[in-house]
């Protein structure tokens, strides 16, 4: 007689997909093996954990952009500031853009333009003396 299956809670995977677990730590975490996660998944969901788990996580990265905003327009909404900051460099590559960062790339900019009107004029000195018939 075989084993009876060990019960499998889908909206927890769910929940942990969505918070960017791996799918080594949400198999530990059931204590099954797993090829027997992968079949069931499989057979419950009607596809492959790894496709699954990229739309699904990819859904958990919209949660924290979405907590983001409604922390920023009102700031007494649940979650911790800090923690969004945190989530957002580290999942979402989210930066800080500082003053001197600022001052950096405008420099930059400037000097690409001198760049290409120095270009501009050696293109228009070169064809100025190719035509000069002195």
């Amino acid at each position: 007689m075989a084993r009876p299956l060990k019960a499998i809670d889908w909206d927890k995977v769910d929940r942990m997909i969505e918070a960017q677990c791996k799918s080594k730590e949400i198999i530990g975490g059931l204590g099954i093996d797993d090829n027997t996660f992968y079949r069931r998944f499989k057979a419950h969901h009607g596809e492959r954990f790894e496709d699954y788990a990229c739309r699904k996580s990819q859904y958990g990265l919209g949660l924290i952009r979405t907590a983001q905003m409604q922390k920023a327009l009102n700031n007494s909404s649940k979650g911790n500031a800090q923690m969004l900051i945190h989530l957002g460099k580290v999942l979402l590559g989210q930066t800080d853009t500082t003053e001197s960062e600022k001052v950096k790339t405008k420099l930059v900019e400037e000097v690409l333009k001198e760049i290409n009107a120095s270009k501009d004029m050696i293109i228009t000195h070169g064809t100025d003396e190719e035509t000069d018939p002195g």
